[in-house]
């Protein structure tokens, strides 16, 4: 819905100049705006175009906090046409300012604790979905070693120091990410247009640098194309 913004300097100027004049009428100077979303926009998604899951221990305390608080931050976002979905923007940095806790985290090899421990498996979680919505990967880069929630070439990993996961939305129509945590199962869903609803099936070569295949399929289940998405390098002691 349209909107009133008060234009609080035009307002202030105009308080002035009829206090000067011995005129004591207070008059607001507001603008009409528009919203940046509008229900013709929203017409379009009518289809479920991918969702996916992972499992996490909701015994950790700490750990399912960063993973309530990552989830609910990059939840229901409209990407338009050619918009792009950057997590850390969505996410904030991982400080205990922004609320996240100390648990267990994947840095430089190693599994220790640090402040937001845990926020990588939902934009894993969320890449995943993205793989099988058939959007366009921009920016994705796998932990120095496996994880336990993905398989490998299927985790994206991300950090305060300029690593992001970042997809776009390369439909002619508008999608809608709806993420949910809930007793320890992240659960990322993308809603879009029903003539965007892909049939993918991802699959990865296995070895040291494993690659990310994504296949697409017709109704008959002939493939169409595939394509490989993107390369992970794990340390090769992890295996």
């Amino acid at each position: 819905e349209s909107g009133l913004e008060l234009d609080i300097e035009a307002s202030k100027t105009n308080f002035i100049k009829n206090l000067e004049n011995t005129n004591f009428d207070e008059e607001l100077i507001v603008a009409k705006i528009e919203p940046e979303v509008n229900s013709n926009d929203l017409e379009g998604i009518d289809t479920l175009l991918a969702s996916y899951s992972t499992v996490a221990s909701p015994g950790d305390a700490n750990r399912s906090e960063n993973l309530r608080l990552a989830t609910e931050r990059t939840s229901d976002i409209l990407l338009m046409p050619g918009q792009e979905f950057s997590y850390n923007n969505y996410t904030g940095e991982r400080t205990k300012e922004n609320g996240y806790k100390d648990a267990h985290v994947i840095s430089g090899g190693e599994v220790t604790f640090g402040t937001g421990g845990g926020v990588c498996q939902v934009s894993s979680t969320i890449f995943n979905s993205v793989l099988y919505a058939g959007l366009d990967i921009v920016t994705r880069i796998n932990h120095s070693i496996p994880s336990t929630y993905v398989g490998l070439g299927r985790d994206a990993t991300v950090n305060d120091s300029g690593i992001d996961f970042v997809f776009k939305n390369n439909y002619k129509h508008p999608v809608f990410i709806k993420n949910n945590y809930k007793d320890g199962v992240i659960k990322c869903q993308i809603f879009g247009h029903k003539s965007d609803k892909k049939n993918i099936e991802i699959s990865t070569k296995y070895g040291y640098n494993i690659t990310t295949y994504r296949t697409y399929y017709d109704n008959n289940k002939k493939e169409i194309k595939k394509e490989a998405v993107c390369t992970s390098a794990y340390l090769s002691r992890s295996h």
